[in-house]
């Protein structure tokens, strides 16, 4: 028999193993223990109000049954004597707590019979939050200052990069990673036993797991690329969803901007400055109100944590903070239209607005605003439908096979080639590869309504988008308060077409060209000098031409006779002082003067 292998190779060979053995155990415990920051951490009551989301209906039954049995045996223990009485505070605290508990312990599948993007899945969700989660819940929901980003921001620094933990996916896969190293110790283990107890030689134990390690080198080019290809549409789901998020955010901004750029203003005369009228300013803040609501019923539907908001008790809280009024809420509970009829609400408030005059800009603004608001809705409606066709069922299934496979054969291949280092090799393709596929599972949840990317913080802060959302409605009415003067008429005591009269009225500079002959010989040097006459019967042009041979006056009037008279030529009489010159000129009125219609200048010529 060959000789046996020495001892101190034995023995740094157990010395090795231990070490490893003690080093997983360790981190195994450390990557169990809980590790959260205070900015991404979810306290106890909003944990118990997800699990009840989806298991309301179950657990609804079951507190009533143990509801029930708590009374009778209490009643039987204490005679009778407090049976109707209340419970006191200590023991109302002590059965919520033990709810609580028993809702956080009991784990239930989540039901799919409703897609990701509706409500989480449960239509009763709104029933299952209690009145603190829903309070703080509509506090966020109306609240204006931005406390977080949109998403866990990053500096470009390696060190800084190395030392991060929280918002990581070695985080969210740091166990699938230690049960696979642990794995992998134990293969490593009792392939050593074995070729111990075969007399030291190995070479039978390589023989038999070298299919697995060609098996292995073989999926290893197909595992990459299909993981690759995955992750890739993961994130394309990712990014669809934050662009369409951004441009509803940006429609809404739209909105704001137009109505408060193009609102009616008058002229204060004890400030000398341009202000919001009456009615444009109440137009502008339900504007703005109606944009805040959309906002958070829209979210309501596609965030399984604003839920419960769209339900009764939901809208009944968002009426006491002023959100919705008495009569929005009853409508919107009879008719089930949600954010889609506050939708209708605001488009036909600014139709009416601006043929009211509270908006100007006419046709123009009207045309432009019904574009903005179109284009809202195609982009609101097409987030839940990118949520429910995300990706079907056979892809991250195959995906999922894949992968485990691929991460189990680990061990045995590489000890197939690395001996025991196959332990630290299976450690780094874990964390790789599992962590490819985490992450693009967790992409695959934007707004983290599967409890799966809220794990590491990675998902799209829904409270973020709400928030800058809140934050620009008023943004746009503060900041058309105050307008340049030059967006205003010149004068502000006199309307906009005596103004444009007055204009009219003043005397143009003359303009001279030359206009050919019928006969093609010579030319005329054409002078024409309009001015306007100002009656209260009619408005009359006079226009005049002269030429080096003589002049020819036409006078244009509204009345029918006078221009048939102008066409005898019979014109105007001359002004003294200019001989071949007739023109007509009269001092205008700003106060008396009425707009006259376009003018036309009629021009005649007679060769020389």
């Amino acid at each position: 028999p060959p000789p046996p292998p020495p001892p101190r190779a034995v023995g740094g060979m157990r010395v090795l193993l231990s070490t490893l053995g003690a080093l997983l155990v360790c981190g195994l415990v450390q990557g169990l223990a809980p590790f959260r920051r205070p900015a991404f951490q979810r306290v106890s009551h909003q944990l118990a109000a997800a699990r009840r989301v989806r298991l309301w209906p179950i657990l609804s039954r079951r507190k009533g049954r143990q509801s029930s049995a708590a009374g009778g045996g209490s009643a039987a223990g204490r005679g009778g004597g407090a049976a109707s009485g209340r419970p006191s505070p200590m023991e109302s605290a002590i059965e919520s707590a033990r709810y609580r508990l028993a809702v956080q312990r009991d784990m239930s599948p989540r039901s799919l019979d409703v897609p990701v993007a509706l409500n989480g899945g449960n239509i009763w969700a709104g029933f299952a939050c209690d009145d603190d989660a829903l309070e703080e819940l509509v506090t966020e929901a109306t609240s204006t200052s931005v406390k977080t980003p949109i998403m866990m921001q990053y500096h470009p620094d390696r060190v800084w990069l190395w030392k991060q933990w929280f918002g990581t996916i070695v985080r969210s896969v740091r166990v699938s990673a230690l049960l696979n190293t642990a794995f992998a110790v134990v293969v490593v283990l009792s392939f050593w036993h074995l070729s111990h107890s075969s007399n030291g030689s190995i070479d039978a134990v390589l023989s038999r797991i070298a299919p697995v390690n060609q098996l292995w080198t073989t999926m290893a080019g197909l595992v990459t690329f299909v993981l690759s290809f995955f992750l890739n549409q993961a994130y394309s789901v990712w990014r669809e969803c934050y662009s369409a998020s951004r441009r509803i955010q940006g429609r809404l901004n739209d909105i704001g901007l137009l109505a408060a750029s193009h609102a009616r203003r008058e002229f204060d005369r004890e400030t000398g400055e341009y202000v919001y009228q009456p009615e444009s300013q109440a137009v502008m803040e339900e504007i703005a109100r109606y944009t805040r609501l959309f906002n958070i019923l829209f979210y309501s539907t596609v965030s399984r944590r604003y839920a419960p908001l769209q339900t009764p008790k939901g809208l009944r809280a968002l009426q006491s903070v002023g959100a919705i009024t008495e009569r929005e809420r009853i409508q919107l509970l009879e008719s089930g239209t949600n954010h889609n009829g506050v939708m209708v609400w605001l488009t036909a408030i600014m139709s009416r607005s601006i043929q009211n005059g509270a908006l100007t800009g006419g046709m123009a603004i009207h045309k432009t605003m019904l574009e903005k608001l179109t284009e809202l809705r195609a982009t609101y409606a097409s987030v839940g439908d990118k949520l429910s066709g995300r990706m079907p069922l056979a892809y991250p299934h195959f995906v999922q096979l894949l992968i485990d496979t691929f991460v189990l054969m680990t061990p045995f291949a590489c000890y197939f080639t690395m001996g025991p280092a196959a332990v630290i090799a299976t450690l780094i393709l874990t964390v790789f590869y599992e962590g490819m596929l985490d992450l693009a599972k967790i992409l695959l949840d934007p707004y983290d309504n599967e409890d799966y990317g809220g794990r590491s913080g990675i998902y799209i802060s829904v409270d973020t988008l709400i928030q800058e959302t809140n934050l620009g409605s008023r943004r746009w009415l503060r900041g058309g308060t105050w307008v340049p003067d030059m967006s205003m008429p010149f004068s502000p005591y006199s309307p906009p077409r005596q103004i444009a009269a007055a204009q009219a009225a003043s005397p143009a500079p003359a303009t001279e060209f030359t206009a050919p002959t019928p006969d093609g010989g010579g030319g005329n040097t054409v002078v024409t000098r309009t001015s306007l006459v100002v009656d209260e019967a009619s408005s009359t042009r006079a226009t005049t031409t002269a030429n080096t041979a003589g002049a020819v006056s036409n006078v244009d009037e509204d009345d029918d006779d006078k221009e048939d008279g102008a066409d005898d030529g019979r014109g105007a009489p001359s002004t003294p002082g200019a001989p071949g010159v007739t023109t007509t000129t009269a001092k205008p009125d700003p106060n008396n003067t009425i707009l006259p219609a376009p003018p036309g200048v009629l021009i005649e010529s007679t060769p020389l």
